[in-house]
């Protein structure tokens, strides 16, 4: 019938298809992983700018807004201290920022914590912060030491017309 070599080239024939066969998906396996291994092309996060006339954004616990002053309190006792105040009656929210706990609305009177600075400003005329002004506001929402109350802080006062 057939010889002994006929057998083995028949077995040396098997043994090669095979081979080829199983090193194939390792191959593409590899490949794959190489692409895998690649990061990512990352687009860098586009700000707009002042030339734009939008707002980049506020920082954190920080609330713009726009509002007329109902008073301002030379000592007011806010978080069990004596404190210069500004009770503010917001007429529109311009933005805030991450964090806001207590956020304000429209319509709602709040009173705002002067720092010494402002007070000063306000008391020496270098600030027209007085009754019925209106104006832009930027504050800061914070907490008492008690942790029960939320305060606002004063950042920046600007007369609007």
């Amino acid at each position: 019938m057939y010889s002994i070599k006929y057998y083995v080239s028949y077995i040396y024939c098997f043994l090669l298809v095979f081979l080829f066969v199983s090193c194939k998906p390792t191959l593409v396996a590899q490949e794959n992983m190489e692409k895998k291994n690649e990061k990512p092309k990352v687009e860098k996060p586009k700000f707009t700018g002042l030339d734009s006339h939008t707002p980049i954004g506020e920082d954190p616990n920080t609330i713009r807004f726009i509002g007329k002053v109902v008073d301002v309190v030379k000592s007011q006792n806010v978080c069990n201290i004596s404190r210069s105040t500004a009770i503010i009656k917001v007429e529109k929210t311009e933005g805030s920022g991450s964090g806001i706990v207590n956020m304000i609305n429209t319509g709602q009177t709040i009173i705002l914590v002067l720092n010494t600075a402002f007070a000063l400003d306000i008391e020496n005329s270098k600030i027209n912060m007085e009754k019925g002004i209106k104006g832009s506001f930027l504050i800061k929402e914070g907490l008492c030491q008690d942790m029960a109350q939320t305060i606002y802080e004063m950042l920046t006062f600007t007369p609007v017309n």
